[in-house]
């Protein structure tokens, strides 16, 4: 970096990617400042500027040793920064580039941080759990829900999708309905305690939105081409995912127009959307949806022109919106075993491209792919 690059980032301030810090901050609190940057994108941390801008200058001889012994035993696991150094008007500015691990990083003491903005702060139970579900470490749809027991699943449920995937009830199974719903992953451990995973209360859960409040379905249909027109239909869909599936297919078959139109002498009708595409977009959202960001339900909105399915969470693991219709990678397997078990999943990995050909076939427009923030945005057209 140059001194006139230095100078154009020292100008702008603090901000989520950049940290100044006296060169006389205490270990543990500089280990801190580096955690918080290796849980979120990386960051430059600027050593020798003071928090206001002003340009102070190192005091330390030794400080790339001092500053690489911090990375290396004050964080779990230990990181190699990049050092370099720069001099200002006469006064050496250490830059310190954290890089953005692959898995999360803790403290010595066993504090995992994240950056917000200029500042730093303690992740959330919610926030650590996508940081290990980002990193393939843990399968959140695998974690138990602590405040639901196996009272809260229906064993008509299990019974039925054992039946049918085994072909025998489960009274010739040799096992308790207990060990069961255990080795089918529908419970786990906690703590001695049998408790549904959200994967297990999700697909065979009495309510699972009781507990898991965002896993629903918010349908709306509006008049016109966006959502300040008149709402014509609105619905909360509820229930475990298989029946938040035919809830919503239903919805859109029933807001759903037909055109008539004349072929040779007969008259034929035409939907809007072909039913299997529509099918293949709402299984796709309920089966690869982020189910640990709270307050974030899919959304399914029907305007004149269009259909769009928001879904909460971005693309997992290496999926790219370049790269989604060729490469197979699943955020939450377990669902997705037993909706693909189920029959609602034909073979995994061609959902995108059968939608994309089920589109063209019908109304000659591929489907819109899209993320905002954390949503994925597919959208059908009419």
């Amino acid at each position: 970096m140059t001194e006139t690059e230095l100078k154009r980032i020292i100008a702008h301030g603090e901000n989520s990617g950049v940290e100044f810090k006296s060169d006389k901050i205490k270990p543990a609190d500089l280990t801190k400042e580096i955690v918080a940057f290796c849980n979120l994108q990386g960051g430059l941390i600027l050593l020798g500027v003071a928090d206001d801008g002003e340009i102070e200058g190192l005091t330390r001889p030794d400080c790339e040793e001092w500053v690489m012994n911090i990375c290396r035993e004050g964080c779990v696991p230990g990181i190699i920064p990049e050092y370099q150094r720069v001099v200002i008007d006469g006064k050496t500015i250490a830059i310190v580039t954290i890089p953005k691990m692959p898995s999360p990083i803790q403290t010595r003491k066993g504090l995992y941080l994240i950056r917000v903005g200029s500042t730093k702060r303690l992740a959330t139970t919610l926030e650590l759990g996508r940081m290990f579900q980002q990193a393939g470490i843990v399968e959140y749809d695998e974690t138990p829900v602590l405040r639901a027991t196996e009272r809260d699943i229906d064993a008509d449920r299990v019974k039925a999708y054992f039946k049918a995937y085994y072909d025998k009830t489960m009274d010739k199974a040799l096992l308790s309905e207990t060990a069961i719903m255990r080795n089918l992953e529908i419970l786990t451990d906690f703590r001695g305690d049998w408790r549904p995973t959200v994967a297990g209360l999700l697909i065979f859960g009495k309510q699972p939105q009781r507990f898991l409040r965002n896993s629903g379905i918010s349908a709306a249909c509006y008049k016109g081409h966006d959502m300040t027109d008149e709402v014509l239909d609105q619905k909360n869909l509820t229930g475990p995912l298989p029946d938040l599936i035919e809830q919503a297919i239903k919805f859109v078959k029933a807001n759903m127009k037909e055109a008539a139109s004349i072929v040779g002498s007969k008259q034929q009708t035409r939907s809007q959307y072909p039913v299997e595409a529509v099918r293949e977009a709402i299984v796709n959202a309920v089966a690869h949806r982020n189910y640990s960001l709270a307050g974030s339900q899919i959304r399914l909105l029907m305007f004149n022109n269009r259909l769009e399915i928001r879904s909460p969470g971005s693309l997992p693991n290496t999926i790219t919106l370049q790269n989604m219709m060729y490469r197979r990678a699943t955020r939450n397997e377990l669902i997705m075993t037993f909706l693909e078990r189920m029959e609602y999943v034909e073979r995994r990995g061609e959902g995108i491209l059968r939608m994309i050909r089920l589109m063209r076939q019908h109304s000659h427009i591929a489907p819109g792919f899209e993320l905002f923030d954390e949503e994925l945005w597919v959208t059908l057209w009419v």
